[in-house]
This record gives C-alpha cells, structure tokens and sequence, in this order.
C-alpha cells in the first residue's frame, strides 16, 4: 500500500521533485483519511505516478474534456481543491489562477457533467 512515508522517500531518493512528492503525498494522504479517491493534474510529464494523475494545463478552456479523456466518460468529482499552501508567490499566482480560470475552466466542469450532484444541494 502507497504511503505518505513512500513519497517523501522517493523525494529523498531524487525519484520524484519536491512538487512531485508534495502531490503525491497529499493524494495519498487524502485518500487514506476520507475513503475517497484523489486525481490530479500537472504538466509535469515525469509527475505521472498513477492512473489518477492527468498531465495537462488547467488553464486550458479544453481541461474538462481532457480529464474526461483521461479518466472515464463517467468520472464524478466530488470536489475540486486547488492547492494553495505551496503556489510560489508573485507572478505564478497571477498568471495561473486568472479570471479565464474561474469563469471558464471551473464552471466547465458542471457543463461536461463532471461533478457528482449528489452532493450538491
């Protein structure tokens, strides 16, 4: 079984970058304490250390139907969390999370069908 303890070691290992180890690491962490699944996305290619990860640009107007390609017609997401504690000050913040991102790629996952209405009230 995947742990916590296995990321950091693969970090340690130079096996995956820090981003690639902290991601890891916080999916496994999160699927290990709310039995849940975790997906991801990144662009980096190297970061692809499961079926769960899609690598791509989410600043794409495309990035839903990339991750329906990549997960399943019927993939359901139950929330979507954007990983701020670790986002490099400056630029990187203005550049990645612009206005396109929330008024299009985010809503573009309810008009793909991509979040689970189950838990939407």
């Amino acid at each position: 079984q995947p742990s916590v303890e296995q990321a950091v070691e693969l970090v340690r290992r130079n096996v995956l970058t820090e981003m690639d180890g902290r991601d890891l690491a916080r999916c496994l962490a999160l699927e290990a304490k709310n039995d849940t699944l975790a997906y991801c996305a990144s662009l980096e290619k190297g970061s692809v250390y499961s079926r769960r990860h899609v690598c791509a640009n989410f600043n794409r107007k495309t990035f839903a139907r990339e991750c329906k390609r990549a997960f399943g017609e019927g993939i359901k997401f139950r929330q979507i969390i954007l990983d701020y504690f670790w986002i490099p000050s400056g630029s990187w913040v203005m550049t990645h999370w612009s206005k396109v991102f929330f008024n299009h790629i985010l809503p573009s996952f309810v008009k793909e069908g991509l979040l689970d209405t189950f838990f939407i009230k």
